[in-house]
């Protein structure tokens, strides 16, 4: 799946269609399917799963809140930890995931619920709130959390992948070019239009994600350390003044040249740069902070 994802990041802000190939689940030949991305993936917090309108399998876990946010929209509703989750304006709900996708698409509209607590059965009105998804669409939170549960994946369903020293050396080589060709292909179509500049994020949004890394397990926080390193590299190697890009462009100059650049000529490629990477820094704070309200 994060091959997958890779690859439709690639296609971000692109028109047009791309073509998946599957293997149905009954078996047989692989099919081609086309599916246009023109008005799909574009917008740079979109997840492109669910704008193509299909997620990753997950396991099936069942509809029972297992904690609910003091001063939340649950809270003020009146759900409490351990109700069952029946109904949702009529549609049964045999998963938690149907429930997300619920209080997902219903930012600030009232909702019907049909729960089991304590024996019996009730019905409530629940509303969640609206919070930004991005930059420019809202989606619905409600503050429930769900009960934990043993989650069972199918034998089909897992993967053991084991490396050798070089091999796992060759991937990692592998996947850092990857993150580089995927950083500098998004600021090209940043550039030329194809990305907004939404797509810009500041220190606030690097905490928040840090964070939300580190809560899923060490593993992922030292990978997306990985990807932050991999992408400020990129970034810092860009010939701009200031930045150590700058600096290797002005050394490059001066081998051609024989001689160093004027100083006035620096000067002014520092003021530029400066000016530069300022307005960059200032434009992904501000985006932070409308992705935060």
């Amino acid at each position: 799946w994060e091959s997958i994802s890779y690859s439709l990041i690639n296609h971000l802000g692109e028109s047009g269609d791309i073509i998946l190939s599957v293997r149905p689940e009954a078996g047989g030949a692989p099919v081609d399917r086309r599916i246009s991305v023109s008005r799909y993936l574009s917008s740079s917090d979109s997840d492109p799963y669910r704008e193509l309108g299909f997620v990753p399998w997950t396991p099936p876990l069942p509809p029972v809140i297992g904690t609910v946010q003091d001063g939340s929209a649950a809270d003020k509703a009146g759900l409490q930890a351990g109700d069952r989750i029946l109904e949702i304006n009529g549609h049964v709900i045999t998963h938690w995931a149907e429930v997300v996708e619920q209080i997902i698409a219903n930012p600030e509209r009232a909702m019907t619920w049909r729960l089991h607590r304590e024996g019996e059965d009730i019905i409530m009105t629940v509303t969640p709130d609206q919070e930004r998804d991005g930059l420019t669409r809202w989606r619905g939170r409600l503050g429930v959390g769900v009960a934990e549960a043993a989650l069972v994946i199918p034998d089909a369903y897992k993967r053991d992948n084991r490396l050798g020293v070089i091999d796992a050396l060759t991937s990692a080589v592998e996947k850092t070019g990857q993150i580089v060709v995927l950083s500098l292909v998004s600021l090209w179509k940043m550039l030329i239009g194809l990305v907004g500049v939404d797509a810009l994020s500041g220190p606030i949004t690097i905490v928040k994600v840090a964070g939300q890394s580190a809560s899923i397990g060490w593993e992922a926080m030292i990978g997306f350390m990985a990807l932050l390193s991999v992408s400020l590299g990129v970034l810092n190697l860009l010939p701009i003044p200031v930045l150590d890009g700058g600096h290797l462009l002005y050394y490059a100059i001066e081998a051609v040249r024989r001689r160093p650049l004027p100083e006035s000529v620096q000067l002014m490629g520092l003021r530029f740069g400066v000016a530069l990477m300022g307005s960059v820094m200032l434009l992904a704070i501000l985006n932070d902070i409308r992705r935060l309200f």
